[in-house]
């Protein structure tokens, strides 16, 4: 029998441990069972009807003893020595037919030849032992009908004993063959399997560890995010506090803004983290109001043309009339299209155009945002989604960026039920499609967003005093508007 890996080797014992005793107790109560209902043969067979009572007793004697056996496989003594009370258990049936064919006047040419048979198949089929169990059963079965017609053979015709003993043979071979051939594929499923359960255990461990470097991660990108915010918008205060109330010569005003414009853009790369954190962990949440569709496109693109004239390129909207209202939550789709824009335009070319379409198709809001730019490799079409993925990863790439837009306008689609997708061919340009569950909503005044990123029912008055919650608020949604 294949060796077992020392590891395995305790494990593999106590599993066929248990087996076997499960069906050694089959093998009880089949024979329990079995052998007293074979006494209706005896009392049909007339040459065996007048010793039908004696031949029960011995059969119930059987049962008994084989009665006994069943809870002594339970207790320790039975536990440890349940490879010979598998034998003994075979050998009762055995020794009671050998009985029968003993006193049986024809000896070898008796039909109780045909219970060793059985008793051969419960062990192949019922009890399905190690190689060494099966051989000694075999054995002890073969022993047992030799011994119990030896005495007949002189009176019996030849051709029959031989024909009975060479089936006895044959089918013990066949049996012993099986189990030594069948203990070896149990050993090896045994291995494999506990190979497969270490693994498994191995792997949900890692996963869970890597699940808590996920969470150690997601805090640190919170944490060191919150921390790098904190310091910016203490800069970009008395920075707005400069050139909005001092009158600055225009060098001086220029450099403030440039200062501004980059800081701007740095907190929206941060404020961009700590949306991803926040998808990650499950704390965000979709709230739905009424939107004016047409008047809110038209107000982000108003807010982004800036950026296009001065580039030189074409930004133009078109909202399908059947659109109307609808209940969206929008933050989340304005992060959506501003991202989807400033990319746009990021790559592509003075001349180009980029194109924001909303339509209605059956139960879905499509939006989608073309241009005319460089487009993608369609090898690297799977990967445009991926968070921090970056198509040139050289240190002197034309197009800079970090690879989070695109990653955060995914998983914000797909928070709102929605998904995205891309089309691309190199050197002709882009089209990037939103598809959003469309649920209609009742007419609604929607503020017009103006070029700086302020809707202007968020905008101060002169003169008027505004709570650092709502200025926060403010500067964050004006970040947005910095690409």
């Amino acid at each position: 029998m294949q060796r077992v890996p020392t590891e395995f080797l305790e494990a593999y014992r106590d599993y066929d441990r248990e087996i076997t005793i499960k069906k050694t107790r089959i093998g009880c109560f089949i024979g329990i069972v079995l052998v007293p209902l074979f006494t209706v043969l005896d009392y049909t067979h007339h040459s065996y009807h007048e010793r039908a009572l004696e031949f029960l007793y011995a059969r119930l004697l059987c049962s008994l003893l084989m009665a006994l056996l069943y809870p002594l496989l339970s207790t320790k003594f039975g536990r440890k020595y349940y490879r010979l009370q598998g034998v003994i258990l075979l050998f009762l049936p055995t020794a009671t037919i050998g009985w029968m064919l003993w006193t049986d006047d024809r000896g070898a040419a008796s039909t109780y030849y045909a219970g060793l048979n059985l008793v051969l198949m419960v062990l192949a089929v019922v009890l399905d032992w190690t190689f060494w169990q099966s051989l000694v059963s075999v054995l002890l079965v073969l022993v047992v009908y030799l011994a119990c017609t030896f005495h007949s053979v002189p009176h019996v015709d030849r051709g029959l004993y031989i024909n009975n003993l060479f089936f006895l043979v044959s089918t013990g071979v066949a049996i012993v063959t099986g189990a030594f051939f069948h203990s070896k594929v149990r050993v090896s499923e045994f291995v494999y399997r506990s190979r497969l359960d270490r693994s498994t255990r191995e792997l949900a461990e890692t996963n869970q560890k890597l699940l808590e470097l996920d969470q150690v991660k997601n805090r640190f990108f919170a944490n060191i995010s919150h921390e790098l915010r904190t310091p910016l918008t203490l800069l970009l205060a008395p920075m707005e506090t400069l050139i909005h109330r001092f009158k600055l010569e225009p060098p001086a005003r220029d450099l403030l803004a440039t200062m501004q414009a980059n800081g701007m853009r740095l907190l929206k790369l941060i404020n961009d983290l700590l949306e991803l954190v926040r998808l990650e962990s499950g704390r965000m949440e979709v709230k739905h109001e009424a939107l004016a569709v047409a008047e809110f496109v038209k107000g982000l693109i108003s807010a982004a043309r800036q950026m296009a004239e001065d580039k030189g390129q074409q930004l133009l909207s078109r909202v399908d009339p059947a659109v109307g209202n609808v209940m969206a939550d929008r933050d989340k789709l304005e992060k959506i299209v501003l991202n989807l824009v400033f990319n746009a335009l990021k790559f592509t070319p003075s001349g180009g155009k980029v194109e924001v379409c909303v339509e209605k198709q059956a139960n879905d809001l499509v939006l989608s945002v073309s241009d005319t730019g460089v487009g993608i490799a369609a090898k690297n079409l799977p990967y445009v989604f991926d968070r921090f993925w970056q198509a040139d990863n050289s240190s002197k790439r034309k197009f800079q960026g970090v690879g989070i837009g695109l990653a955060l306008v995914k998983e914000l689609a797909e928070l709102q039920k929605g998904k995205v997708s891309v089309q691309s061919e190199e050197g002709k340009g882009t089209v990037f499609t939103i598809r959003l569950p469309y649920e209609s909503a009742e007419s609604v005044a929607s503020a017009p967003i103006l070029a700086n990123g302020q809707r202007s029912a968020d905008s101060a008055k002169s003169g008027e005093t505004v709570s650092s919650q709502e200025w926060l608020s403010n500067l964050y949604r004006r970040a947005e508007f910095f690409p």
